[in-house]
């Protein structure tokens, strides 16, 4: 007679990350039994649900972990959700995070802030956004870059020009 092994707390975040993209249903049922999956990293020490969610760009999945008390500034291995939304564009998940507390100057193992994300990436009007939320463009990277230097065109710039921030 064999006894069940008690699943790991890392197995539990992934059922929890799985349901939410599957059956909210579900994961509000692991949620509510298990509180710690909601801020908990799925693999190492790498990204917690907020994290992959906002890197998919699914703002509905990323307002429902916010509403359950997802922490917007959760720390993953080299960055934060704000990041992962900037880098590659989503403005919506970056708004809401922004609306819900997320830290637009906190930096990433290279020093970046989500401001250097928007503007490597191209994006004029997450670039916009973060400058009109109070972004800090005076952050300079680890090589000493500011966001500005990361600009990949003239029509990027002319969002730092926009900005109330000069």
């Amino acid at each position: 007679m064999s006894v069940a092994k008690k699943p790991s707390k890392q197995e539990r975040a992934h059922d929890f990350r799985y349901a939410l993209g599957t059956d909210l249903a579900k994961a509000e049922s692991i949620l509510r039994e298990h509180p710690f999956v909601l801020d908990h990293p799925v693999y190492g020490d790498s990204e917690s649900a907020l994290h992959y969610f906002a890197t998919c760009n699914q703002y509905e999945i990323v307002s429902w972990l916010i509403a359950h008390g997802a922490n917007p500034n959760g720390i993953a291995e080299d960055d934060r959700p704000i990041h992962g939304g900037a880098q590659l564009g989503h403005l919506e998940v970056v708004r809401g995070l922004a609306e819900s507390g997320a830290d637009l100057d906190s930096t990433d193992n290279l020093g970046e802030a989500a401001l250097h994300k928007a503007s490597s990436g191209g994006y004029p009007e997450l670039i916009d956004f973060l400058l009109h939320a109070g972004a800090d463009p005076s952050i300079a990277e680890m090589c000493g870059e500011l966001p500005v230097d990361q600009s990949r065109s003239k029509f990027h710039l002319r969002a730092f020009l926009r900005s109330p921030v000069r």
